[in-house]
């Protein structure tokens, strides 16, 4: 009556490789992910230490020396435990920090501080294993800032911490992905 038909289904290994190749495209996309979300991570305290730096200089402009927002590196705003997992709103721009007129645009993840001053700076922070010296500065108006967050909200591992300073134009980034 009806002819004969040969039909064809996927057999068991042909269906296996698409399982295994659909798991390692995903395992690829899981781990694009995750990084480029550490980048906007560094993005955004690269964008914070820009403005930072702006800051400082207008203020050099006008006052004749840069403006410390704390006391120490150690001490960070808008959060003193900066993590992955913490978000917050920077606030209302407490102290130092309004006289600045720093601003993010959006609630951050990492901690900022800025220490200044005309006498000696701190001689040298080892960054990565290099240390990066800061002597040069001394006799002269200065500032370095930080930003700090424990990016891969480990506990175990140094949190990422980057450095701009009035002395060079370039960012020191320690313990970079931590």
């Amino acid at each position: 009556m009806f002819p004969m038909r040969d039909e064809r289904a996927f057999t068991l290994i042909e269906a296996m490789v698409v399982v295994i190749l659909v798991g390692i495209l995903a395992v690829v996309a899981g781990l694009g992910y995750r990084r480029w979300v550490r980048s906007s991570y560094m993005g955004e305290a690269q964008d914070m230490l820009t403005n930072i730096r702006m800051a400082e200089e207008t203020f050099r402009s006008e006052n004749g020396a840069y403006l410390a927002t704390e006391t120490s590196l150690s001490v960070l705003y808008p959060a003193t435990t900066p993590s992955e997992a913490f978000k917050t709103a920077w606030g209302a721009n407490p102290g130092a920090w309004a006289t600045l007129n720093v601003m993010p645009s959006a609630p951050v993840r990492f901690g900022y501080s800025v220490i200044a001053g005309n006498v000696a700076p701190p001689a040298e922070i080892t960054v990565n294993g290099q240390s990066a010296n800061f002597a040069s500065m001394g006799g002269q108006p200065w500032y370095i800032a930080e930003a700090v967050c424990d990016v891969d909200n480990d506990t175990t591992t140094p949190p990422t911490t980057i450095y701009a300073s009035s002395g060079s134009n370039r960012l020191l980034i320690a313990h970079e992905g931590n």
